[in-house]
């Protein structure tokens, strides 16, 4: 059979190309709709766990300036041996247990640890507030650290 001058059609190469080109552009695609998930839920853990850590600091805080004395026997108290810390366990409560494993230390509010590590001079605590999680198959850690001094 002759083909006639005026027909106009796809050959199966060209169907093909342009089918194989529709696959790359979808799996392109996919490929950053995961990237932009696994993306959002670091950005979502790391959020959770630097406000962990700052509410332990507004936590401490607030106990620093409810007696000096009080404050600095609960830090002498993480880091008397063999305690490396304490673990700050619930929101919005400041009850610190002295620890040796900074693993066991959960937070009531999910998979987060929250541990707190302090370092004593002789005007003032430094504390470092380490909130760790894991994601996937990767530990992550958000560590704050704040100076407190006996101001009254």
């Amino acid at each position: 059979m002759q083909r006639l001058a005026n027909e106009r059609g796809q050959t199966l190469v060209e169907a093909l190309l342009a089918v194989a080109f529709a696959v790359v552009v979808v799996v392109a695609l996919v490929g950053v709709g995961i990237t932009a998930m696994r993306t959002a839920d670091y950005g979502k853990n790391q959020a959770e766990a630097t406000r962990l850590s700052t509410e332990a600091l507004e936590l401490l805080r607030n106990q620093r300036d409810g007696g000096w004395a009080n404050f600095l026997a609960v830090a002498q108290n993480c880091v008397n041996p063999p305690n490396t810390g304490c673990c700050l366990p619930q929101s919005n409560v400041l009850s610190m247990t002295a620890t040796q494993t900074p693993l066991s230390c959960l937070v009531a509010s999910g998979g987060y640890n929250r541990y707190v590590v302090p370092v004593i001079s002789a005007s003032s605590i430094v504390y470092t507030v380490h909130t760790s999680y894991i994601e996937g198959s990767v530990s992550r850690d958000v560590s704050l650290t704040q100076t407190f001094t006996n101001w009254h």
